[in-house]
């Protein structure tokens, strides 16, 4: 029997490897509540050498480390006979309330991670007293190394729930070649920067989600003499303050956006009407919120290249209300206009929660969607078009 070839035992392994970590996430150096998963990835290299690089590959390709699992990692990658530091190209930093994390020469050895492209720090909360302040030395002292020792880090997620902004600043400042920039929590203290430390202007994703003080993030952005303006920009615009540095960067550089993403709509926020109004050359627009008013933000779209418009919402209303009364008539004849003659994609979901009593409980619920036969007769213009799209669910 002919033996396979080695490009199909890579696509078969990528496909098993893929399946295992889709149902647990991204993949994590044990102990770790995900470790059966792991192990059954791990084993599929002991079925043959042929099987043995890719499977390593997958089981360390994106690495979680947490503080109590650094030092049995690279008992690992000092006794094994596989590159492991080669493999890794996302690495997951989950720190504790803990300032030590890894030393120096630990950081130093990443070098050799000439794949690692990816970077998320996920962070506890900081609080006043004196140990987080450790801890925010740690952080920061940690972005610096990784960033002076992988220059091809080029993606960097930082999560967390409360963050002093002085240390949020240092850390995204400190990887000179970032393309995406994510930063998302409960909280961002407020500080003002005398000298605002240079961003890569290389920067053309970003995606916002911080709940409070984040316009301190955008006021430091219009202070930088040469700001990112990214084309993808993905915001969290449910507690956006109407006058802060966040309306200020969308009308400065809003024209530069192709595609956004507006999060937490559940009004009319004025910060996603500017955004809407100062994006001229949007091409994608994806809205997901409560209540949100669909009608007044298409209006209030001003680009005359948009392709595709996704919207997604979730509405509660009382049992006596009619759940059958929608927007989808006034939004045909809107998508009629002229300025959306290049959309060729329009897709909707709507979920109508139904409550009733006292106290109010859920007791049904209603969908309205595109590819509904009751929306697409709600929109014969855009039906005839050919532009509903039914949502997979």
């Amino acid at each position: 029997m002919r033996p396979l070839a080695q490009e199909l035992i890579d696509d078969i392994l990528d496909h098993t490897a893929h399946m295992l970590l889709n149902t647990m996430g991204m993949g994590e150096f044990w102990p770790s509540p995900c470790s059966k998963s792991l192990r059954k990835i791990g084993a599929l290299g002991l079925v043959c050498k042929a099987w043995w690089p890719r499977s390593r590959f997958h089981l360390f390709s994106h690495l979680i480390l947490r503080p109590e699992t650094v030092e049995s990692f690279f008992v690992l990658v000092d006794t094994s006979a596989s590159p492991i530091l080669t493999y890794v190209e996302a690495l997951d930093l989950r720190f504790d309330r803990s300032p030590r994390f890894m030393d120096q020469a630990q950081i130093l050895r990443f070098s050799k991670s000439y794949k690692l492209s990816q970077m998320w720090i996920r962070i506890p909360e900081f609080g006043p007293d004196d140990s987080d302040g450790e801890l925010c030395g740690a952080l920061q002292s940690h972005a610096s190394l990784f960033g002076a020792t992988v220059a091809s880090i080029s993606s960097l997620y930082l999560q967390f729930k409360k963050i002093r902004f002085t240390s949020a600043i240092q850390v995204v400042t400190s990887f000179p070649g970032l393309e995406t920039l994510e930063l998302s929590g409960e909280a961002m203290e407020a500080a003002v920067l005398t000298t605002p430390p240079p961003l890569s202007v290389c920067i053309h994703t970003l995606k916002f989600g911080v709940q409070r003080g984040g316009d301190s993030f955008f006021t430091y952005l219009l202070s930088l003499p040469n700001p990112p303006a990214p084309e993808t920009v993905e915001l969290d615009i449910g507690h956006a303050d109407a006058s802060g540095g966040i309306v200020g960067y969308l009308r400065s550089y809003g024209r530069e956006i192709r595609h956004l993403v507006l999060n937490g709509a559940r009004q009319r926020s004025p910060a996603a009407l500017v955004a809407l109004a100062c994006a001229q050359n949007l091409q994608t627009l994806y809205i997901m919120g409560a209540a949100t008013p669909i009608v007044d933000y298409i209006s209030a779209v001003s680009s005359e290249q948009l392709i595709q418009l996704r919207i997604y919402q979730t509405i509660a209303v009382w049992e006596t209300d009619d759940v059958e009364s929608n927007p989808w008539s006034e939004v045909d004849v809107i998508l009629a206009e002229p300025q959306f003659r290049k959309l060729s994609f329009f897709q909707a979901y709507a979920t109508h929660f139904i409550f009733s009593g006292d106290p109010p409980s859920s007791r049904d619920f209603h969908l309205d969607f595109t590819g509904d036969p009751g929306v697409r007769s709600a929109m014969p213009l855009a039906n005839g078009r050919g532009i509903l799209a039914r949502p997979a669910f």
